[in-house]
């Protein structure tokens, strides 16, 4: 999105919301909680979403 290669691969994409979802086949540790909220902060400074299910 940064780039904006997206766009020209994907013109359809414009204007609509970036999210990364993460499915979890297990209750995450801890720490694995911890990385996934410091990749969540990074992810949304970047203008894209991150949903962990």
């Amino acid at each position: 999105m940064e780039s904006g290669e997206i766009f020209e691969t994907n013109p359809d994409s414009k204007g609509k919301e970036f999210k990364i979802n993460i499915l979890c086949k297990y209750e995450p540790t801890a720490s694995a909680m911890w990385f996934i909220s410091q990749c969540t902060d990074i992810i949304n400074q970047a203008g894209f979403g991150l949903v962990m299910r």
